[in-house]
């Protein structure tokens, strides 16, 4: 239970820096912030390819981390 409490938690901090962080200086158009949420359980921190897996394939995630 307290796990779900810090994944929320979390998630509320992260989204209001980044609406906060997201403001358009002045003369540039207003649009809304892009947010991505990852949502996984046991996943280590070398287990996606952009942080030195040679075991799991994460194309998708490498690509999203190299942009």
């Amino acid at each position: 239970m307290k796990l779900i409490h810090f994944t929320l938690a979390a998630a509320t901090i992260l989204l209001a820096s980044g609406a906060s962080a997201a403001q358009p200086q002045t003369g540039q158009a207003s649009r809304p912030p892009n947010i991505i949420f990852f949502l996984v359980d046991d996943l280590g921190q070398r287990d996606i390819g952009c942080y030195g897996s040679e075991f799991h394939e994460t194309p998708s995630i490498d690509q999203l981390a190299k942009e």
